[in-house]
């Protein structure tokens, strides 16, 4: 009786696995667990296309089960080393450094090196074999090129080398990031490397996905798997959509939701894809023009002293009206010498000496200006660059959000009230739209006390004004989502600027229907669009109209104006029997609060820009203009108001006073030309 494919899948008692390299068998490290290494990569392989393989071992929970998992609280942390043990390392495969012999011998092949080397070889042989040219010491200039090839080659060799060695502790670095985890029962902030199977892994709208993961929860996730597939349409996630599992490679493109992490490193499917497309990098441009060069120079030199040894030759034929042997030595020996030295003057041999001398020094100089080079085609490219394009938050900024200037109930502050000085009610309302409505989080202090920002700043932002009222965020998630009060969640996308979350209340509403509450926030501009009330000093709800509305404005144009970043914050009652929806329902908002926030400019940016703007150039007119590149502008969509202000006082306080906004594809601090 033939048995199922798929059977092996759910009844694995096997503990030895055969080596790929001899086809050996070899025991597996000693494995706590009910699901081994192999029985994983087989169900993270099967799994995907066929899900009775993972309903036969109980469905999530009873994978979660085999691999002594919490789905809510996550792994416990003192089983994380035994787990990297057992099911490896988040660690991707590398390409394994060239030794220096290696590296010395790919010089050696170098088109300029071999005709310096043939050059220097008959230039040699003939200065030691020829008595006239020995009693000259023409040998020595052979000895000379042999010299500068050795020269060139080691050091050429060596800077490879150490530009490898580099380039690996870099590579190593280049793809880790933070993630989030659950891990006994606390939300905490890891890097990618040190993520193990069974993690509980928490991703957010443009998280990068670091492992192969089984979808515990979501909301509206859906993400973007076109590096591994090639489909460019968003791929949604979720049970109720047929696809349970999380790509690594992929990345999210909508919604949030919690997946628990099946298999890592070279077992996930990125890295099995890396492992076969791995391979070492090509010349860079110059090095491919100078191959060019050197054939170039060498069939020209080479033309050139044929040539001139023909004349010579046959000119020596006519003037002894033969071929005497016994003037050989004068005559072809000596033309012969005279076309070898032709070539050796045309290969310039301290080319590849001075091209590898520049590199070294370009990457070693932006070393020490704290940027890494991972492709030495940068330092040929970057000295000719006109045009310097940047974001302006977390580039041009610290990146480091706080409010400093608040609307609430239609009352204006230039700071951050005290709780007292806040109806209890709002306070409630925008705390809860601050915790619930977010999934950042704050780090515990560091030594210097400096609390950490883990996630989107702005809502990191909001979470240190509700510390300043005393209020714990981490208190209130718990209590929705272990209440089950959090009914739905819509996370900020580019194309909405904004982000929703309804929740039930804890009794009924009025008049005795079951209302629900959104709560959302987002940029000013596009949420005040959709406000049609808001909360006057009274606390009483009104509508709001155009004076209203237009008054509002003002205050977000002039907190822009200062270079503030603004939010709204809203909500609106939901009745439960419209649940749920495809789409946010994010109309007919009441406006609660409006929030300026601050990102002071890094302090190295304004001498950076000046020196950009007033450094001497290579050659007269050339022109390097530095421009600020918002995200609508990428995207052509309609820019907010408050975006052209804010960024024309971002850039001066950038050091570029006289900074210009432009409805071109940027908006541009300026222009020198020299």
């Amino acid at each position: 009786m033939m048995s199922d494919p798929h059977s092996r899948a759910c009844c694995w008692p096997r503990k030895r696995r055969r080596k790929e390299s001899t086809g050996a068998f070899e025991e597996e490290e000693p494995n706590p667990y009910d699901l081994s290494q192999l029985q994983l990569e087989e169900l993270n392989e099967l799994g995907k296309d066929d899900p009775s393989v993972v309903d036969r071992l109980g469905g999530i929970d009873g994978i979660a089960a085999k691999l002594h998992v919490d789905l809510v609280k996550g792994v416990d942390p003192s089983t994380v080393e035994t787990r990297r043990r057992v099911f490896g390392a988040n660690v991707l495969p590398q390409v394994p450094p060239k030794g220096f012999f290696s590296l010395w011998f790919a010089q050696l092949k170098d088109p300029i090196i071999i005709m310096l080397m043939a050059a220097a070889l008959v230039s040699t042989v003939l200065g030691v074999a020829v008595p006239e040219e020995r009693e000259q010491s023409s040998w020595i200039e052979g000895v000379a090129i042999w010299v500068a090839v050795l020269v060139v080659s080691i050091v050429g060799a060596g800077n490879d080398w150490s530009k490898d060695r580099s380039f690996q502790k870099l590579n190593a670095q280049k793809d880790v990031i933070d993630v989030k985890v659950f891990r006994g029962g606390v939300e905490c902030l890891v890097l990618s490397t040190d993520l193990v199977v069974g993690d509980i892994l928490m991703v957010d709208t443009g998280d990068k996905v670091v492992a192969d993961a089984f979808v515990v929860s979501t909301y509206g996730l859906q993400t973007d798997e076109s590096s591994l597939t090639g489909e460019t349409e968003p791929v949604k996630k979720g049970a109720e959509e047929g696809d349970d599992w999380l790509r690594s490679g992929s990345q999210v493109s909508e919604g949030s939701g919690q997946a628990m992490v099946v298999a890592v490193g070279a077992n996930s499917e990125w890295g099995r894809t890396i492992a076969l497309v791995t391979r070492e990098s090509g010349p860079t441009p110059l090095q491919e023009k100078l191959t060019v060069l050197a054939s170039a120079i060498g069939k020209v030199g080479l033309f050139v002293a044929v040539v001139c040894f023909l004349v010579l030759l046959i000119r020596w034929i006519v003037e002894n009206k033969g071929w005497p042997w016994s003037e050989f030595a004068t005559g072809p020996l000596e033309f012969f010498i005279f076309a070898v030295t032709i070539v050796v003057v045309a290969v310039p041999e301290g080319l590849p000496l001075a091209v590898t001398i520049s590199l070294a020094y370009s990457m070693n100089k932006m070393v020490k200006d704290n940027n890494f080079v991972r492709v030495l085609a940068a330092c040929e490219t970057m000295g000719g660059a006109t045009a310097i394009c940047s974001d302006k938050t977390g580039t041009l900024t610290e990146n480091k959000m706080t409010v400093v200037k608040t609307v609430i109930s239609a009352v204006r502050r230039d700071d951050v009230p005290e709780r007292t000085a806040v109806p209890e009610h709002f306070v409630r309302s925008i705390a809860v739209n601050a915790s619930i409505n977010s999934k950042a989080f704050l780090a515990p202090p560091d030594e210097k006390g400096v609390v950490g920002f883990v996630g989107n700043r702005t809502e990191c932002a909001l979470l240190v004004m509700l510390k300043a009222w005393d209020v714990d965020y981490a208190v209130l998630r718990e209590e929705y989502q272990q209440t089950g009060r959090l009914v739905q969640v819509f996370g900020f996308t580019s194309d909405r600027k904004m982000a929703s979350v309804i929740v039930a209340p804890e009794s009924g509403g009025t008049g005795g229907k079951q209302r629900h509450m959104l709560y959302n926030k987002g940029a000013a501009d596009w949420v005040l669009a959709r406000c049609t009330s808001f909360f006057d000093e009274s606390g009483a709800l009104v509508p709001l109209r155009d004076p209203e509305r237009q008054s509002f404005e003002r205050m977000i144009n002039e907190m822009a104006s200062q270079g503030l970043r603004t939010l709204c914050l809203t909500q609106k009652e939901i009745d439960a029997s419209e649940l749920p929806f495809k789409e946010a329902p994010e109309f007919g908002l009441s406006l609660i609060a409006i929030v300026g926030i601050k990102d002071p400019v890094r302090p190295e940016v304004p001498e950076a820009v000046r020196y950009v703007l007033v450094c001497p150039r290579p050659r007269p007119r050339w022109v390097v203009f530095l421009r600020l590149v918002p995200l609508h502008r990428l995207t052509r969509r309609k820019p907010p108001s408050t975006t052209p202000g804010r960024a024309k006082t971002r850039a001066s306080r950038c050091g570029w006073s006289r900074a210009t906004t432009s409805t071109r594809p940027s908006t541009s601090l300026g222009s020198v030309a020299s």
